[in-house]
């Protein structure tokens, strides 16, 4: 039995079985999920029949787990009746799910430490590997563009204007635009490049409605099933769901990056009052240069009489 977490999206493989748990919107305390049940049938003749089962139920209520094991085995019996020992199964994989959401991440004991082994990057020398980072800057210093560069970076894992990215796969959340502005962008981008082929990237683009903690599940899933390795969220803002200057809310928000366990780049505005000052800071609660790994201000240059 092997059990996995990717954001909040637990699951456990049975390969002896051929089967798998996927277990999502799992309750404080693990004690309910939605759980998908996936089970493969290899027959004589070299075929195979796959299957699948979606409910929501009590992982630790007997009564449930029975009616679950009574429905499994309605589906597997007359094509499979020997190959699945659905109580066993079921009892096992539930306790799984609920020990690994239980636990968290799991404690590392400390018995080989090297100073040889410094931080990776994701992006050299900019963003750190596996953590959450943060640009801000002014309205109309190509933020958007700067961010889907870096996408672009992780897409190729190619080097350009100094930046060496580990190749990987992009996932960009969009709170700002539509999707048929960010695939003109990103035609400009690899057109700009020079790419041979621009018109194709391996990049996920999601369009945002709704804070990022209440879409945690769904970008889990997008995770899980992409293995995503870099997300940007355009922008912080929106996707706060709540007062940029409340510490809690921002609290929420780099805690469910956290939770995602893969390399963040998150863009913020600059504060309206700077408009006026002309002394720009980060918008909202000073908390985001606290729960941020890597900070920085974007600044633009511009020629003399260029528009």
């Amino acid at each position: 039995m092997e059990v996995t977490k990717v954001g909040t999206i637990i699951t456990v493989t049975f390969e002896d079985k051929n089967v798998q748990f996927t277990a999502s919107r799992i309750k404080q305390g693990g004690e309910t999920a939605e759980v998908i049940i996936k089970w493969s049938i290899n027959h004589e003749d070299g075929s195979v029949q796959n299957d699948s089962l979606r409910e929501h139920t009590r992982l630790l209520d007997s009564q449930a787990k029975r009616k679950l094991i009574e429905t499994l085995e309605e589906r597997t019996g007359d094509v499979a009746p020997d190959k699945f020992n659905w109580g066993t199964l079921i009892s096992d994989g539930f306790m799984a799910i609920i020990d690994k959401h239980r636990e968290g991440n799991a404690p590392v004991l400390m018995d080989n430490i090297n100073f040889d082994a410094p931080r990776s990057y994701c992006i050299k020398p900019l963003f750190i590997n596996g953590v959450a980072n943060l640009i801000w800057a002014k309205g109309g210093s190509s933020k958007s563009y700067f961010a889907l560069l870096m996408c672009v970076l992780v897409d190729t894992g190619k080097k350009f204007f100094g930046l060496n990215a580990k190749k990987g796969k992009a996932l960009y959340l969009d709170w700002e635009e539509e999707s048929d502005v960010f695939s003109q962008r990103l035609l400009a981008i690899q057109k700009g490049l020079g790419f041979a082929n621009p018109n194709k990237s391996g990049i996920i683009y999601k369009k945002m409605v709704g804070s990022l903690a209440n879409n945690i599940e769904v970008i889990s899933k997008l995770v899980l099933e992409h293995n995503i390795t870099f997300v940007v969220v355009d922008s912080v803002s929106p996707a706060l769901g709540g007062d940029s200057n409340s510490q809690q809310v921002v609290e929420e928000y780099f805690a469910s990056l956290r939770e995602l366990d893969i390399t963040s780049l998150s863009i913020d505005h600059a504060n309206k009052s700077g408009e006026t000052t002309g002394k720009f800071e980060i918008h909202g609660s000073s908390f985001k240069y606290a729960r941020a790994r890597m900070v920085y201000e974007l600044k633009k240059t511009q020629e003399a009489n260029d528009n």
